[in-house]
């Protein structure tokens, strides 16, 4: 019976054997991604405004009401004409006018700006988009995913490639084997119900497997 002859080494390239060894120099892919994101962020923000300022121009929010409770009191203290009152009263209560202004001065301004302000963030809108799409180099993310990926892709390539040359040889040495050996299976016979001689069972289980060989047939005869 011939050997097997070894398949020949097949040729080795230059991987690296270990995934952390892949994962190196990303300094470049870390920074490109960290500007998206930010620039990523802006964008979120400025489309929040945007629906934001809409909603005020289509009324569809409530119109902020802000509160003139100090105001009023200060108008009708004018309308009197009362000086000494109206001394008195911005000097206790400078603080509560100065809010209630700022309020009032907002709620307007919210109101009047509204318009204006969604023009803007349409404009910052589109070049922030044009600008993330300008920072998003293709090419270089995907050789960056080549450099990181292939290794473990050719060391998977490998593996299969070894495991396909075992299972061949294995089918190999056992066609082999069948062709050289004949080997047939023989099944006990079934016990009986009633006691039996031993020497004539040990005479039973044994006589099949000689006559099959053709060793001493006929040599064994059952016992009279």
């Amino acid at each position: 019976m011939g050997c097997i002859d070894p398949p020949p080494p097949a040729a080795t390239e230059s991987v690296s054997t270990s995934p952390a060894d892949d994962i190196c120099d990303l300094e470049a892919l870390a920074g490109m991604l960290q500007q998206l994101q930010t620039h990523n962020q802006q964008y979120q923000r400025a489309i929040d405004a945007l629906v934001a300022a809409r909603r005020v121009v289509n009324g569809w929010d409530p119109k902020p009401e802000p509160e003139l409770i100090w105001s009023v009191r200060r108008e009708v203290l004018v309308a009197m004409n009362d000086q000494d009152a109206l001394t008195r009263f911005d000097r206790d209560h400078a603080q509560d006018l100065a809010a209630e202004q700022a309020a009032r001065h907002a709620a307007t301004q919210q109101a009047l700006e509204a318009p204006a302000r969604v023009k803007a963030l349409e404009q910052y809108i589109k070049d922030l988009a044009a600008e993330m799409a300008g920072d998003v180099d293709e090419g270089f993310i995907h050789q960056e995913m080549k450099r990181l990926l292939e290794p473990s892709a050719q060391r998977m390539l490998t593996a299969a490639r070894a495991f396909v040359q075992a299972w061949r040889e294995m089918r190999t040495i056992e066609s082999r084997l069948k062709s050289t050996f004949q080997l047939t299976h023989y099944r006990a016979p079934r016990k009986t119900s009633f006691p039996e001689n031993p020497a004539y069972k040990n005479q039973r289980l044994t006589e099949p497997i000689l006559q099959k060989s053709g060793v001493f047939r006929g040599a064994l005869q059952r016992p009279g």
